[in-house]
């Protein structure tokens, strides 16, 4: 029931998202690379900081921002787990639309107008970072 508790609920249902995500990166990931380095004398740290890395960073970083922008919109979870007992900008909206501590409605939509901006960057970094890839 705190944020560490958060946490880990969200880490264990994003998990399996990421590697979803990034499957397709691993499969388009060539032996031949590994073997070139190793042909040229690269080390097997080399290899990842040279090559490996810079391949698979554009998935990492495209499979991050999709993750943040899926748990920035869970409302679900958080609310089960914590009630009103976490400040989250989902359950704040919850809470003031339906006047349960105090009814804002315009609150909520300015709170809802700026969740969405979040969410249409989220998603515009996975977008680009997916057409890198």
């Amino acid at each position: 029931y705190s944020n560490l508790g958060l946490i880990l609920a969200y880490t264990y249902f994003q998990w399996p998202l990421m590697m979803l995500l990034m499957l397709p990166a691993v499969q388009r990931f060539r032996q031949q690379w590994r073997e070139a380095a190793a042909s040229l004398g690269a080390t097997r740290s080399q290899f990842w900081r040279w090559v490996g890395i810079p391949i698979l960073l554009p998935p990492i970083i495209g499979g991050a921002a999709l993750l943040f922008a899926n748990a920035f919109g869970a409302q679900a979870t958080a609310f089960a787990l914590a009630g009103g007992a976490l400040n989250l900008v989902t359950i704040k909206i919850t809470f003031l639309v339906k006047g349960q501590t105090d009814f804002n409605p315009g609150l909520a939509n300015a709170l809802a107008v700026e969740m969405t901006i979040v969410l249409a960057i989220a998603v515009v970094i996975y977008q680009y970072t997916n057409q890198r890839a």
